[in-house]
């Protein structure tokens, strides 16, 4: 299994900037991993890239699209709002993706508050 690591742009406690993390398995297949990053709200063929200059590796491409996505912002077919980069990143963790947007909006968006509401209750 290998660790997974989002950092987590513009999203601050206190002065600390937050980071999700989750640990996963390796069996994910290329379309797998390309689901999860497409939960990013990247379009698919920014995740196609960012897989293939990560040689496949996910954290790589996490990390490659989480960079992008403020330049990615001017484009309007790929632009996506915060709360659903953040309902993407909790999803990271295993979590269907509305629940974890009903996660966020129970909670105020508080990416932590998230998190814990979907350990504890889902």
């Amino acid at each position: 299994s290998a660790e997974l690591a989002v950092l987590a742009p513009g999203l601050r406690f206190g002065n600390d900037e937050l980071q999700l993390s989750a640990v996963l398995g390796e069996d994910f297949d290329h379309d797998e991993k390309l689901l999860m990053l497409r939960g990013l709200g990247v379009s698919e063929q920014r995740c196609i890239e960012a897989l293939d200059a990560n040689g496949g590796e996910l954290q790589g491409a996490v990390d490659a699209l989480v960079e992008l996505q403020p330049k990615e912002a001017n484009e309007p077919a790929a632009a996506a709002s915060t709360e659903d980069v953040w309902a993407a990143e909790l999803a990271l963790m295993g979590f269907p993706l509305e629940l974890c947007r009903d996660a966020l909006q129970r909670v105020g968006n508080d990416m932590q508050r998230a998190a814990e509401w979907l350990l504890e209750k889902a």
